[in-house]
Parts: C-alpha cells; structure tokens; sequence
C-alpha cells in the first residue's frame, strides 16, 4: 500500500487519507501498517515459543 501511494504521488497524483471523519497523513497509514506487523511478529514469537514447550 505503502508503496502504490508513493508510485501515485511520484506520478502527480493527489492522496486524501481519511481516519473516521478526520483527514490524516501518510505517515499515519505507515505507522498503522508497522504497527500491525509489530503485533504479527510479537504473536509469532508467542506462538513459537508455545509449539517449543509442546
């Protein structure tokens, strides 16, 4: 997502992020999708270490 936004600026383009009703910048999708990934690997190292102790 990251990167077709920067793809579409780079052509001209003009992005508008919305959260709820509030316009948010770019950054602010980035740090969301991080932080998701943050969660999927923290859960994956849980998870892991789970299976180990079976």
């Amino acid at each position: 997502m990251n990167e077709l936004i920067d793809q579409l600026q780079k052509k001209g383009a003009e992005i508008v992020l919305y959260e709820d009703d509030r316009v948010v910048e770019t950054e602010f999708l980035k740090n969301i999708i991080e932080a998701h990934f943050d969660s999927e690997r923290y859960l994956q190292e849980k998870d892991d270490k789970v299976i180990e102790q079976d």
